[in-house]
């Protein structure tokens, strides 16, 4: 399967200009693991996939297990830039306040629809979730390299969600 039709065409800003930063780490642990993340997005676009395959839509199960492999790649983007900015890529998420409040990943988080377009529409309102997330999260954090990688990755979502709105518009003409 060739994953690079579920990604922008364009190289992900580097890590090496990250500095250790508590505060952009906390919110990159969100993005990395929290209820709207990429742990959820890899999980549920892998859930929905075996249900659209199940169910005779071969084409669509593809798609959608090629958009959570790209997922994937951005929790491994997020992973090392979490690490960079001095924190420990557990499945958790970190409050941003001065609470030390910790939200364990947990399977709770993702959609378990199973017939479609049921699937992409859950898969479609993730996206729009993930985009404002990130979009929010690229205004707050300190560091501009923090936000090109963040804004680099809301590219990628927005083109899945033109993906499963093209799906959605195929099924509706059915």
């Amino acid at each position: 399967m060739n994953h690079s039709k579920y990604k922008v065409d364009l190289p992900y800003p580097p890590l090496d200009c990250v500095k250790l930063n508590v505060h952009d780490c906390k919110l990159v642990m969100q993005d990395y693991a929290g209820i709207i993340s990429e742990i959820s997005a890899t999980t549920q676009y892998f859930y929905h996939h075996l249900y659209a395959k199940k169910d005779g839509y071969d084409e669509i199960g593809e798609t959608l297990m090629g958009l959570g492999i790209v997922e994937m790649h951005h929790l491994d983007i997020l992973g090392q830039l979490i690490i960079k900015l001095g924190g420990d890529p557990k499945l958790l998420s970190l409050s941003t306040c001065n609470c030390n409040h910790v939200t364990w990943w947990c399977g709770d988080f993702i959609d378990y629809s199973k017939t479609l377009p049921k699937i992409i529409l859950e898969d479609i309102s993730a996206e729009k979730a993930a985009i404002k997330a990130y979009s929010r999260h690229a205004n707050m954090v300190n560091q501009e390299c923090v936000s090109a990688i963040l804004k680099r990755i809301i590219l990628d979502e927005e083109l899945h969600m033109e993906i499963l709105c093209n799906i959605l518009n195929t099924l509706n003409c059915k």
